[in-house]
């Protein structure tokens, strides 16, 4: 499969062809042109036909390796194994799935071994074979057992370019946890997760995500987190489950969420076709709704609503095991109210309850939105603002910023190209606003903001100059355009869907997800994809209920949304 062709423009098609001889390599992987019958079709865009080109022997050029290397070859292997991993390759219908997942694998594998090529299926591995000659000079020998006794172990006898011989493996055989690094991925396949947030038992479904088409599959079996969802504390509605965002985090190659109705968090390892639960720890408060990971120190935080609120901070080692910070709750000094259900007519809790915690891109900080002060949300709420210690994880230098008129309700906030904070103002009908941080004396000051006339906007999710809102009490998304510190409403309207909660970007940011929880329609929770174009407008792709519980199951309702 080729990119939009140009009319008027010159293109160069290679391909390759299996050898007739199985023990032949690299270098002999085309066969001559004269055996060869290709034909080529074209699909005419405008007037819907597709069309065929058969390419005659003598206008092929056979390309045969140069400098005992095999470089033109390996470049269209990978193009191979990225169509099959991205599922844009002949074995994949239109929706993207495979029609057989292991005849997708062994042909990963077979181009993989064949051209030494690293993928999702395949990897290599260097062992040390030297001898137990000593010598005088321990220094020396070690250097010397590394530059010239160290070799790449190769099955089937296929050759690097270096000549030695290198062992291709299945990554399936090897235990993630294995993988001492940073963060690295557990493969190049991509999924899409939501949580159930049921009070019956909080559990993560786990939808695997065509990185080309953006469409999703349900992959089975939800994963059970050892925990509880929701609490009635809050007193929010199941179309607004937990009145916070970011609920559930990916983590480089981990996944975090939160257990409202127990007070802990669990952590799980992404593996490639399933989760596997790793830890389960106290949130160091009451009702967890919001979590947040820097992968600059492999730090996170979670924000506790209940009582006065609090944040704790945690390390995620590399088997994705949560492990606490001593000393690190941190008291959010909220004067609890009455949380018995109002009958004065004030705004039940969730209302003025915290929403949302996040690092600041550099990582050195860490802010809290709270919708309102001291239970009270007429008169605008706060961002709470702390220095991080990168090296203990502990945070300190509180300042409060109260939002007064700007932002009566600030909830959901994400992070421009500039570094901006984006914030928007959930209550009536919502504006969006952009902060700066890095203002004289740690102040943060107001660059610009936009009315999105929208009841009850929720999310708000930035990438490639567009940001977008999910509106709950609207059912719709709004998209903004945010560049050189000015943000515009586009679209008040760019889609519509039930009840809209969490939203999330592809990684490349070409699709957005966003979970709606049709609660005033059918009560069946739903996940829609949207392919974002380049003026920040929405083409709806898919839409997807498949394991996904309904309100009469979960009480509380699905809450929660992220992609790896």
């Amino acid at each position: 499969m080729t990119p939009p062709l140009v009319q008027g423009k010159r293109y160069l098609a290679y391909f390759l062809s299996s050898s007739a001889s199985s023990e032949s390599d690299a270098s002999s992987s085309l066969v001559s042109t004269s055996e060869l019958s290709v034909t080529i079709n074209a699909y005419d865009i405008a007037s819907n036909q597709t069309h065929e080109y058969e390419v005659l022997t003598e206008d092929m050029i056979e390309v045969t390796d140069q400098y005992n290397g095999n470089m033109i070859h390996k470049m269209a292997a990978q193009l191979m194994i990225n169509d099959l991993e991205d599922g844009g390759s002949k074995l994949h219908p239109d929706n993207g799935t495979p029609v057989n997942e292991e005849e997708v694998v062994n042909r990963i594998v077979e181009i993989g071994v064949k051209y030494q090529l690293a993928s999702s299926q395949t990897s290599f591995i260097a062992v040390d074979d030297y001898d137990s000659t000593t010598t005088q000079d321990p220094m020396s020998s070690s250097v010397n057992r590394i530059s010239k006794n160290i070799r790449v172990k190769c099955a089937k006898g296929a050759k690097s370019d270096k000549g030695f011989k290198s062992k291709v493996i299945k990554s399936k055989t090897i235990k993630s946890k294995t993988i001492k690094s940073g963060c690295i991925k557990a493969s190049a396949r991509s999924a899409v997760f939501v949580m159930t947030n049921a009070a019956s038992g909080n559990e993560i479904i786990m939808y695997a995500r065509n990185k080309r088409k953006g469409k999703l599959k349900f992959t089975g079996s939800p994963f059970s987190t050892g925990g509880v969802g929701g609490d009635s504390t809050l007193e929010a509605p199941p179309n607004d489950p937990l009145a916070s965002q970011n609920s559930l985090v990916v983590a480089c190659n981990c996944l975090l969420a939160v257990n409202a109705g127990s007070n802990t968090l669990t952590s799980f390892q992404i593996l490639v076709k399933d989760l596997h639960r790793v830890s389960i720890v106290g949130s160091g408060g009451d009702i967890p709704v919001s979590v947040t990971y820097s992968s600059a120190n492999r730090l996170v935080y979670a924000l506790n609503s209940g009582g006065p609120g609090s944040i704790s901070g945690f390390i995620l080692n590399e088997e994705c095991v949560l492990e606490p910070i001593p000393m690190s709750i941190v008291s959010l000094n909220q004067v609890p109210r009455n949380l018995s259900p109002p009958s004065d007519g004030s705004p039940p809790f969730f209302v003025s309850s915290p929403a949302q915690i996040g690092f600041t891109p550099n990582s050195q900080q860490l802010l809290v939105t709270i919708k309102g002060i001291d239970g009270n949300s007429l008169y605008g709420g706060t961002i709470n603002h702390f220095d991080v210690d990168g090296t203990t994880g502990l945070v300190s230098n509180l300042r409060i910023f109260p939002n007064g008129n700007n932002i009566i309700v600030p909830f959901s906030f994400d992070f421009d190209g500039d570094d901006n904070m984006l914030i928007f103002d959930a209550f009536g009908t919502g504006s969006a606003s952009l902060y700066n941080f890095e203002g004289t004396g740690n102040t943060v000051s107001l660059v610009d903001n936009t009315t999105i006339d929208q009841t009850a906007a929720r999310s708000i999710k930035y990438s490639n100059g567009c940001a977008f809102t999910t509106n709950n009490g609207a059912s719709s998304i709004s998209s903004l355009s945010v560049s050189n510190g000015n943000i515009a409403l586009i679209n008040g309207t760019a889609a519509e869907l039930n009840n809209p909660v969490d939203e999330i970007f592809s990684p490349d940011g070409r699709y957005i997800y966003a979970l709606s929880t049709c609660h005033i329609s059918d009560q069946q929770p739903r996940v829609y994809v949207y392919d974002v174009s380049d003026d920040c407008g929405l083409s709806e792709v898919q839409v997807i209920s498949d394991g996904l519980p309904t309100e009469f199951v979960t009480v509380f309702g699905a809450v929660g949304l992220a992609v790896f």
